[in-house]
């Protein structure tokens, strides 16, 4: 592969990541209402309800590989070189204002969710898939703006 063709893969590949990340991130969110739905109301915390030890994994599985995706920049699959150049100096400081943006989620539905908890006794558990999806979705979906916006801009 030139050179020339590793820059354009890199710039292609770029763009369908911050695309796919944005997805991914909305994904998540939606899931998180679905979760949040399910604290207010309480349903499905019974441990020996059918299905509640399925969901449970599905959501670590999930939740795991959106973590690993973003920590690394994904593209597993793609050449060393390729992944090189997409993962430069703006890329990383995308990443890092992304992760900062879920922090900051994070904090938020925290205190929101303490607030809730003086009202309505609250299962931890779902508390806390709220919380880690919700940031995670949020600093996933931040990634995807911010790289497409930096793609705009160039």
């Amino acid at each position: 592969m030139s050179s020339s063709q590793i820059v354009e893969s890199a710039h292609r590949f770029s763009r369908k990541r911050a695309i796919l990340w944005v997805l991914l991130g909305a994904t998540l969110l939606f899931l998180a209402a679905i979760n949040l739905l399910r604290i207010w109301t309480g349903e499905g915390v019974d441990p020996d309800h059918l299905d509640f030890w399925g969901r449970r994994f599905a959501w670590f599985a999930d939740v795991g590989l959106a973590m690993l995706i973003l920590a690394t920049g994904g593209g597993f699959r793609i050449s060393r070189r390729v992944r090189a150049l997409m993962n430069d100096e703006i890329t990383s400081r995308n990443r890092s204002l992304a992760l900062a943006v879920g922090f900051w989620v994070a904090m938020l539905l925290c205190l929101a969710l303490a607030a809730v908890d003086s009202f309505r006794l609250l299962v931890a558990g779902r508390a806390i898939m709220a919380i880690v999806t919700c940031s995670l979705g949020a600093s996933l979906i931040a990634f995807g703006v911010f790289e497409l916006r930096t793609y705009r801009d160039a």
